[in-house]
């Protein structure tokens, strides 16, 4: 029985997650409801009024969460928060200034990844247990029919940290399979060169997918992507 639900929503199938939202109601009506993700972010009002959500965390949520978490706690208003969308006293949406994206995103946490079964997920063609590895926030390229989950910007992590994740999960839990869930992987040719020779040296065999883009491919980082593990792009 949580006093808080909070999910990241679909852009294909936002209609059931928005009915999964409106079972959730009746079954949980203690809880707070709230959403974050693209579609949240660029149509907040929309979101909370189709799923009847309490909270929209709009962009990176990590620092919004902490703070409506804490504000709630010790039951301090929200307009100070920065990128949320919130019911007033009468039930009205209201929002607050965006905030500026993360500058330094390894001074995040690692997710801990002891609180879910890793054995119930998987990726097409590559074995279990597996895991999915963020490296880098936003896309620079503009591509109309694809969605880029924190804008153009780039907020990437540095290859040191990414390695010390993967070496976390091959640790403590058994990983040999993982997804990079980058909007474009391979957008700084150097970086991914880096990154892949850091895993070949420091890690044991490891196998993998990535997201990419056929013009930021060439026969090096190809085979830097394959000599690393890289199973699927």
């Amino acid at each position: 029985r949580p006093d808080f639900v909070l999910t990241i929503t679909g852009f294909e199938i936002f209609e059931q997650d928005a009915q999964a939202f409106l079972a959730i109601r009746p079954a949980l009506p203690q809880a707070k409801l709230a959403a974050f993700g693209h579609y949240p972010t660029t149509f907040p009002n929309e979101t909370m009024t189709a799923a009847k959500l309490d909270y929209v965390l709009r962009g990176e949520p990590e620092n919004t969460f902490f703070e409506l978490t804490q504000a709630l706690d010790a039951g301090t208003p929200l307009e100070g928060i920065l990128g949320l969308n919130y019911r007033g006293a009468d039930g009205a949406v209201l929002g607050t200034p965006d905030r500026s994206r993360l500058k330094h995103i390894d001074e995040l946490p690692f997710p801990d990844y002891s609180l879910v079964n890793l054995r119930h997920y998987s990726e097409f063609l590559l074995p279990t247990p597996f895991a999915v590895v963020q490296t880098a926030r936003g896309c620079p390229y503009t591509c109309n029919f694809c969605v880029r989950s924190y804008g153009q910007k780039l907020g990437m992590r540095t290859p040191d940290n990414i390695v010390a994740e993967l070496a976390d999960l091959v640790d403590r839990f058994g990983i040999r399979a993982f997804r990079f869930i980058d909007d474009t992987f391979t957008a700084v040719p150097q970086r991914t060169l880096e990154i892949c020779d850091r895993i070949k040296k420091n890690l044991p065999p490891l196998v993998w997918s990535c997201l990419s883009r056929v013009d930021t491919l060439d026969e090096q980082r190809v085979r830097a992507l394959r000599d690393a593990g890289c199973r699927r792009v």
